[in-house]
């Protein structure tokens, strides 16, 4: 049996550059925790608590002397807020595309734009992103949330309108919920 492996497989740019950064920190002799789980990858969770680096589930529980490494679906303004007053040392682990996104957001609230997520409401990425939004944000699950939350909210029609999609948002299904906001919102 001839097995091949695909070029693209493994991990994504921004979990590859995740799992790097907690690598380095590792290799500096310094010792880390991440706040949840680095990735959703059950292996790398467990090979990473064998080298001493364990996931806690908020700013507070970081050990002393621990470095803080922030997950690359990124956190909340909140968090992050959390995390300054406490006077942590982190690591930023976020996915580039997923700050983008959070900058995205922030700029819609400074804008006054109505921000549309597209995505998994629950999903920690899309927690984080639509908490850097100060105005109006809404999350949609798909095209069919998006007119539901249009004929409920008609007003947003009229509205200036930024939107995004969760970076693990299908293509296609992004392609049909773009295509209905410019159909729907003028």
């Amino acid at each position: 049996m001839n097995i091949q492996l695909a070029k693209s497989a493994g991990f994504c740019f921004g979990a590859k550059r995740a799992v790097d950064m907690v690598y380095s920190l590792l290799a500096q002799g310094k010792r880390a925790v991440t706040l949840g789980q680095l990735l959703h990858n059950p292996q790398l969770v467990a090979e990473l608590e064998g080298r001493g680096v364990k996931p806690v589930q908020s700013p507070g529980e970081a050990p002393p002397g621990h470095v803080l490494v922030l997950r690359s679906h990124g956190v909340t303004a909140q968090v992050e807020e959390e995390i300054a007053r406490l006077g942590l040392e982190t690591a930023d682990a976020t996915c580039p595309f997923v700050k983008k996104i959070h900058n995205l957001a922030e700029q819609a609230g400074r804008e006054g734009r109505v921000f549309i997520l597209f995505g998994d409401p629950e999903h920690p990425e899309v927690q984080g992103a639509v908490s850097h939004c100060k105005g109006p944000r809404f999350v949609c699950r798909d095209r069919k949330e998006l007119e539901e939350l249009l004929e409920s909210r008609p007003e947003l029609r009229f509205e200036p309108v930024a939107a995004a999609a969760q970076t693990t948002f299908h293509r296609f299904q992004w392609q049909n919920c773009s295509e209905s906001l410019k159909k729907l919102c003028t």
